[in-house]
């Protein structure tokens, strides 16, 4: 219990940027979340036989994705999965209580969400600007945001840490929900103030358009090259296999031709769509 308590107290000192992230990450889902100083709350309520009694039940309902890879035929793969079954000895699980993570529907607009952090000695403060940028089971989408996020990232890197010197902890890169959702997240943390952080993020948005229509079509075709080779590698073990094939089943699109579809898609994508897409 002494360990979980300093588990707790330990999240109120991580790095401001770490702990906007997982507040977005909350607020941005659909599925409620219990805060951390909730948990704390409770924890003084936790008992011994409370918790013997919930490793009883734990298991008295269950809902499980399994992914068998390797030399294995399909019956021997469901087999696999009847075998965990029958060591669970579960009830299914009902569908209200394993829902997916999906993405809150906000409106075309510009919202603020303040977190105030819990540590007086931080000197550092930390902003997040979130996106929407089209649906992850959309190929084109996809490979558009993939060239998109790479160009942000290596300008805004460039515009806000190098040149800027606005933090050491100064980045952009993209995120989805098993909604379909795709978002760009772009992040600094500094010891200036929040809102001039948020200013200068404000000020690379607005002028990063004239950085797409003035980008440099051979660096693009390059670009393009480098992600269809990175995409096209040789597996190079069942691990690296079964992750690659994970990724749509966790998101739950289920679409296992995906990288397939995202190379052909990315031989079309023009530098136009990106900049379409940015707009």
């Amino acid at each position: 219990m002494t360990e979980i308590k300093q588990d707790f107290e330990n999240i109120k000192f991580e790095q401001p940027i770490q702990q906007l992230v997982g507040e977005k990450n909350k607020q941005l889902n659909v599925v409620p979340f219990v805060p951390t100083s909730s948990l704390e709350q409770l924890l003084g309520q936790v008992t011994i036989e409370a918790v013997q009694k919930h490793i009883e039940t734990v298991f008295s309902a269950a809902y499980f994705k399994m992914l068998v890879v390797g030399n294995f035929e399909p019956a021997e793969a469901v087999d696999a999965a009847q075998q965990v079954n029958q060591m669970l000895k579960s009830q299914p699980l009902p569908a209200h209580s394993h829902m997916p993570s999906r993405m809150v529907n906000i409106e075309p607009g510009h919202y603020i969400y303040r977190l105030m952090g819990e540590d007086p000695n931080m000197l550092n403060n930390a902003v997040v600007a979130t996106f929407y940028c089209g649906m992850v089971t959309n190929p084109t989408d996809r490979t558009t945001m993939a060239l998109l996020s790479q160009i942000a990232k290596d300008q805004f890197f460039d515009q806000l840490r190098t040149k800027e010197q606005l933090g050491y902890n100064v980045g952009a890169s993209t995120n989805s929900f098993s909604s379909g959702k795709l978002t760009l997240d772009m992040m600094v943390q500094g010891e200036s103030n929040p809102t001039y952080l948020l200013q200068r993020i404000d000020s690379f948005i607005h002028g990063f358009r004239q950085t797409l229509v003035e980008f440099d079509t051979v660096k693009f075709d390059a670009l393009v090259e480098s992600i269809v080779g990175k995409a096209n590698e040789q597996l190079t073990s069942v691990d690296t296999e079964a992750s690659r094939m994970w990724t749509p089943i966790e998101e739950a699109t289920y679409d296992f031709a995906q990288l397939a579809d995202e190379v052909e898609s990315l031989q079309k994508v023009r530098l136009d769509d990106v900049l379409d897409m940015w707009d």
